[in-house]
């Protein structure tokens, strides 16, 4: 975090708030985005793996008790005209079990994702950017869900 704030580690099942912001809670699974990267919010939580139902292998109980670590700071830069780029950075880690190939046991695969990601207002200007962009571009919206967000980017980081 930034500003020499740190915020404590949160420990919450699914379905409950799972972030701090300051004093107040904010729901991750329904941020306004404007606003979260126009005051600059930073938020985080710990929530147990078998909260994000598509990272669970089933069959395999190992692991879903561990903690999925994530952060998020939203943040807007100035450009040159126009109004400011909405941005969102994002660290996750993570244990998720997997059956190994080989002994057909269980292992647990550490994931790491660090990105920065853009926002923009529609769908038509998020493909014009992807296509010509090194960065990740989201559709802004008035209710983003921040942990399917999560949860998609650890699925991408499986080998």
């Amino acid at each position: 975090m930034s500003g020499g704030m740190t915020m404590p580690p949160i420990v919450l099942g699914a379905g409950r708030k799972l972030a701090v912001m300051g004093r107040r809670e904010r729901d991750p699974r329904r941020i306004e985005v404007a606003a979260a990267c126009a005051q600059g919010w930073s938020l985080g939580g710990q929530p147990p793996l078998a909260s994000l139902d598509r990272l669970v292998e089933p069959g395999i109980a190992a692991g879903n008790d561990l903690p999925v670590t994530w952060s998020a700071t939203f943040s807007e830069r100035p450009v040159h005209a126009g109004r400011p780029e909405r941005w969102l950075k994002l660290a996750v880690s993570a244990r998720v079990a997997r059956e190994c190939q080989r002994c057909l046991q269980p292992v647990l695969l550490p994931l790491a994702v660090d990105r920065q990601m853009l926002f923009v207002d529609d769908e038509a200007a998020a493909a014009e950017l992807d296509a010509e962009s090194e960065d990740d571009v989201l559709v802004s919206s008035a209710h983003f869900d921040l942990l399917a967000l999560v949860e998609d980017e650890l699925l991408l980081a499986l080998p």
